[in-house]
């Protein structure tokens, strides 16, 4: 992922009047407001992430929580290739911590996601319709549904798809969708679907959009490797300068 210029701005996108209840859109902005209130440095690194899976898995609707805070069960089939901005925090603090870093000049760091959705059907290929530059993906996440067979075992497709036209895109996340499931309707055993994403390179990632459970993990992981690397990147340059 690339650097974007440093910028204000709430830690992540949330709407409504729920986001006043939500403790953790709560602590965003605790966190938040110490940062603003000791004029702290934000850094912003920019993530092109790929959607790709099957069509009725969740996709959207994940994307959906994500921005809401709260599940849509009307939420409509996606029909045409879409873009959406996600702001993750890279490193979970509480407000002392925020305070004592921001004292020590440290800068916040924010991962901006720029979400790719796609229709998860044969008849939308190639990746690259509409507006949606697919080349420009940085990480992928592969979605599927815990109940459906098919959609796991076509994942191989999609990240073949997307190998071929945005070969750097080789972190991110396999993502299983409906674990609110009981066990009896799981189609897919975990350890096999582990096993996938640690052949991909990827990690391995489970949730409910419905009721919420894991849902923002996977972007909180991946935004934290992100900036470990932008880190371990700027720290190398800085030892090479100093040679």
């Amino acid at each position: 992922a690339a650097a974007a210029a440093a910028a204000s701005g709430p830690a992540g996108s949330r709407s409504g009047d729920a986001s006043a209840h939500d403790p953790e859109a709560v602590a965003a902005r605790v966190i938040m407001e110490a940062t603003a209130s000791a004029h702290r440095p934000i850094r912003t690194l920019r993530c092109f992430l790929a959607v790709l899976g099957d069509q009725a898995t969740g996709k959207s609707s994940w994307l959906s929580f994500l921005q809401e805070s709260k599940f849509s069960a009307g939420y409509r089939m996606t029909s045409s290739p879409g873009l959406q901005v996600l702001t993750v925090v890279a490193e979970e603090e509480d407000a002392a911590t925020a305070k004592e870093r921001a004292a020590a000049g440290e800068a916040l760091t924010r991962v901006e996601f720029h979400c790719l959705d796609t229709q998860g059907n044969e008849a939308f290929f190639p990746l690259n319709t509409g507006d949606v530059v697919w080349e420009r993906a940085d990480a992928v996440c592969l979605f599927y549904d815990v109940s459906v067979r098919d959609t796991f075992t076509s994942l191989s497709k999609w990240r073949r798809r997307l190998s071929e036209q945005a070969p750097a895109a080789n972190d991110g996340f396999v993502l299983c969708n409906k674990m609110d499931l009981d066990d009896d309707m799981h189609a897919v055993d975990e350890e096999e679907a582990r096993a996938f994403a640690e052949a991909q390179g990827l990690d391995f990632h489970a949730c409910s959009v419905k009721d919420g459970t894991g849902v923002k993990e996977p972007l909180q992981a991946l935004a934290a490797r992100i900036a470990r690397r932008f880190n371990e990147t700027v720290e190398a340059a800085k030892a090479a300068a100093s040679k």
